[in-house]
């Protein structure tokens, strides 16, 4: 199974950084998860709208389909490598369709296949010539289109979550604030 990997980092953001630890890690990831997942959407439908549809299509099998996008933690990984991750956004395909999706994405060399059997039936040895296919690169188009707008749209969602989660906590503690000051009204002679 063929597996590539592309990535950048978001650098830089001090007060968006200062924001995250004020708020905790809890609400910080919430708050940078959903920002990722919300700035990394126009990415992933760059990539699903640009996949090259197969018209030979086997088994029902669609590129296209087999695009997923994945939020995910801190991993083993970064922590062995000492890396300071936190969370990482991952654009990639599955199932059948990821040695298509290699093929495509990069191209193939020509090759030789030697077989002896035609139509099930033993034959004598022969040999396949399979053309090169040249690459039709749609992923790392869509990576390079909307890498400095995703940075800027991770860093300003989340301020913004940020913000809506800091404003609800405020709201929240002002109500049970309320309540108990009504509650020891009631219980003052």
């Amino acid at each position: 199974m063929a597996s590539n990997t592309f990535s950048f980092d978001i650098q830089g953001g001090k007060e968006c950084e200062e924001a995250l630890l004020e708020i905790g890690s809890v609400l910080g990831t919430k708050a940078a998860r959903t920002a990722l997942k919300k700035a990394m959407q126009p990415m992933f439908q760059e990539v699903v709208n640009s996949a090259p549809i197969n018209s030979g299509v086997l088994n029902g099998i669609h590129l296209r389909d087999c695009i997923k996008l994945k939020i995910s933690g801190r991993t083993n990984k970064h922590r062995k490598q000492g890396s300071d991750t936190f969370l990482s956004a991952s654009i990639y395909t599955t199932g059948p369709a990821n040695d298509y999706a290699c093929a495509v994405e990069f191209g193939r060399n020509a090759y030789v296949v030697e077989r002896n059997t035609l139509f099930g039936r033993k034959t004598r040895k022969y040999k396949i010539h399979i053309g090169a296919v040249a690459p039709n690169p749609f992923m790392r188009n869509a990576l390079y289109k909307h890498a400095q707008s995703t940075s800027q749209a991770v860093i300003d969602g989340i301020m913004d979550e940020i913000g809506r989660i800091s404003a609800n906590r405020n709201k929240i503690a002002q109500q049970k604030i309320n309540a108990m000051y009504r509650r020891s009204a009631k219980l003052a002679p």
